[in-house]
């Protein structure tokens, strides 16, 4: 198993490493059954060795997390109003300024 490029072996332990949390983690008073209260610890555990693993300079992982919401938010808003939103989150024209010591001005928004 060669899966983004992790060894067979390197996943195995991450999975072993959340079955052991969800060992510590798991309460019989609670009323579920082990493997139910399990999967999601493990899955978590193995997700988290994912994304540490596959960004090649550490990003906090809420951030990761952001950054996915807002593609996916900046989608959904492009098809709401059917046009492609600014890029520039600034507001600011990214164009050169016409004449030297001018400032650059906000694009006008549309409507």
């Amino acid at each position: 198993m060669n899966v983004r490029n992790e060894s067979y072996e390197g996943v195995l332990q991450v999975g072993a490493i959340g079955l052991i949390k969800a060992i510590d983690r798991f309460l019989v008073q609670r009323g579920t059954e082990f493997p139910t209260s399990a999967m999601p610890t493990i899955f978590g555990e193995i997700k988290r060795f994912y994304r540490a693993t596959t960004w090649s300079v550490h990003v906090p992982r809420r951030l990761q997390e952001l950054r996915i919401d807002l593609t996916k938010d900046t989608a959904q808003l492009d098809q709401t109003h059917g046009r492609v939103g600014d890029t520039d989150p600034t507001g600011l024209d990214p164009r050169p300024a016409a004449h030297p010591g001018t400032q650059r001005v906000r694009r006008p928004t549309a409507t």
